[in-house]
């Protein structure tokens, strides 16, 4: 119970002690965080660990957690998408520059697909 092991595409990575205090009280895989990138790096009396959308930051001698989130999805999608290819034996045929780009079948952009045990 004081540890977890996620496991999606970004890798297999485990949560332990306050940051998984911190990250399950964040909402967890369906809170703003999402799933880990990295394991726990602990160094100058702070440990941190990487998320899809930030940080949390373990500070020993405060005992306390700090989630340094990255930018709001709102911010991040604000810049201007890809135009996509036409597809293979399409000629003649313009890509709507207007148009999302389509994402690789079976993929989720917001949440990828994994375990958390």
């Amino acid at each position: 119970q004081n540890a977890a092991i996620a496991k999606s595409t970004f890798g297999t990575y485990v949560l332990t002690g306050e940051i998984r205090k911190a990250f399950m009280a964040n909402g967890g895989l369906n809170g703003p965080l999402g799933w880990p990138t990295s394991d726990a790096s602990c160094a100058g009396g702070e440990c941190r660990q990487s998320f899809e959308g930030g940080v949390i930051v373990w500070d020993e001698q405060e005992q306390v957690a700090r989630v340094e989130a990255l930018p709001a999805p709102a911010a991040r999608e604000s810049a201007p998408l890809p135009t996509p290819l036409p597809e293979e034996g399409a000629e003649g045929e313009t890509p709507d520059p207007s148009a999302p780009p389509t994402p690789d079948p079976g993929e989720d952009a917001t949440r990828r697909e994994g375990s958390f045990d």
